[in-house]
């Protein structure tokens, strides 16, 4: 598991990253804190654990737009361990598995940068998985445009042109639960925020201010197939 000296202070990055490292060292305190007072398989501490993975993803995500994979793979390392085990309290483990989600996401995005399109979209797709798992439908239409863009790449592009049909009916179905108030405007924003496939897009919104609510409802009437009948292969 990943630790404070991993994060020394005259080891943090310049430029835009040194802001996301120097919020790691202060949380991964309060972790521990937690876990000494509390015991670590507390409310508090397994929290306190998320908040240091959701920091930790942070900084991941920018070395992925800066193609510092090497860096990024450490990180999401971290994050990996630090999410591996089920929490007993069920809105904690939704957080932990929307933390893995977003994790195997940026795999994908390191996959692709290294031209590994198999192994990304291997990841991509079990992210998918747990999105759908948790019925996080405001992330539902960017993951289906990733799933068609690494498709496309592959040369499946009648599988790609069927995930961006499904990205387009998951954002009317949503604009249509919007509609009727039942979406939150918070949610609405991060559905309508998509990004260009050719850019790395951003899923990252399990932070400690994430729970279940309105906007993790599942979408009743949308009937989505499942990987197997997408094309996809060998996804662990």
């Amino acid at each position: 598991m990943v630790g404070p000296s991993l994060y020394a202070l005259h080891e943090l990055p310049l430029g835009g990253e040194h802001a996301f490292a120097a919020a790691i060292p202060p949380r991964w305190r309060a972790f521990e804190e937690h876990r000494a007072q509390h015991g670590p398989w507390s409310q508090e501490a397994l929290s306190a654990q998320l908040d240091v993975a959701y920091a930790i993803n942070l900084l991941a995500q920018l070395q992925v737009e800066g193609k510092r994979f090497p860096e990024a793979c450490k990180n999401l390392l971290n994050v990996e361990n630090l999410t591996e085990r089920a929490f007993p309290q069920p809105d904690l483990d939704r957080r932990r598995m929307h933390l893995r989600a977003e994790m195997l996401h940026h795999y994908a995005c390191v996959r692709k940068g290294q031209g590994k399109i198999q192994d990304a979209l291997k990841f991509a797709e079990r992210a998918l998985d747990i999105m759908l798992q948790l019925g996080i439908t405001p992330g539902l239409p960017q993951c289906y445009l990733n799933m068609g863009s690494l498709l496309s790449a592959g040369g499946l592009h009648a599988q790609a042109l069927r995930h961006a049909f499904l990205s387009l009916q998951t954002v009317r179905a949503l604009m249509e639960q919007h509609a009727r108030a039942e979406l939150p405007d918070t949610a609405f924003q991060t559905m309508t925020a998509l990004h260009a496939p050719q850019d790395p897009p951003l899923l990252l919104t399990a932070g400690p201010s994430v729970g279940p609510g309105p906007a993790a409802r599942p979408l009743g009437p949308l009937r989505v197939p499942s990987h197997r009948t997408l094309g996809a292969r060998d996804v662990s």
